[in-house]
């Protein structure tokens, strides 16, 4: 980070450091590239918060109260969060009880970072769900960002969706929504940093990009 002078990664952390590896199959690199390429005026604060396929919430609180106490330091205004469970939730997850089986622990570290000046965006996750969206996307004050094409690249098989045509502005089949919603991006599909991939997860940085 920092090296050289000329770099914008200002700084990388491995807040899950088990696995000793900064980024995994360069969906984080592709992430940030994102945000780079959006916003050319930008430095970057960049954290590894998974270990292999898994992150534990504490570890991605961990990074949100990073950014609050550094804020200053580092200018922060927002935080891309490139990452979500598979729940499908039908409205916002506000529950603070931590004895309750809806507990969000999300709640309180976003509505800390929004009231610090600091925008959190979340991608809304890929499962297809039409009436719901992931954890954390689901959070109360937090920007969630489904996806959609920036071009026509043809039809695509996702897997647990097919898109026969695709079209510039057109939501992707794997996108979740719900009435909640807050934005949609481009999310597919994205070149950046080296590594072309689609995802909610690549319409959360652009959102990001923007606020930045």
């Amino acid at each position: 980070p920092g090296v050289p002078a000329s770099c914008r990664v200002k700084v990388a952390q491995d807040f899950a450091s088990h696995d000793n590896t900064l980024d995994d199959n360069g969906h984080g690199t592709n992430v940030s590239g994102i945000v780079a390429g959006i916003a050319t005026g930008t430095q970057l604060a960049v954290f590894d918060v998974f270990d292999g396929p898994d992150a534990f919430d504490s570890v991605v609180i961990a990074g949100i109260n990073w950014a609050i106490a550094n804020q200053f330091s580092y200018n922060i205004s927002a935080i891309n969060m490139s990452l979500g469970d598979t729940s499908q939730n039908a409205s916002l997850c506000s529950n603070t009880n931590p004895f309750s089986p809806s507990y969000n622990p999300f709640v309180t570290p976003i509505a800390n970072a929004r009231s610090a000046g600091i925008l959190t965006v979340i991608s809304a996750g890929n499962s297809a769900f039409t009436a719901g969206l992931a954890l954390p996307a689901c959070t109360p004050q937090a920007v969630s960002v489904g996806a959609v094409y920036d071009s026509n690249v043809g039809g695509l098989n996702w897997g647990i969706c097919s898109d026969n045509a695709t079209a510039a502005d057109k939501v992707t089949c794997f996108s979740n929504t719900t009435s909640y919603l807050s934005l949609l991006a481009p999310g597919a599909l994205i070149t950046a940093g080296g590594n072309t991939l689609g995802g909610t997860s690549q319409a959360a940085p652009h959102v990001a990009a923007a606020i930045a």
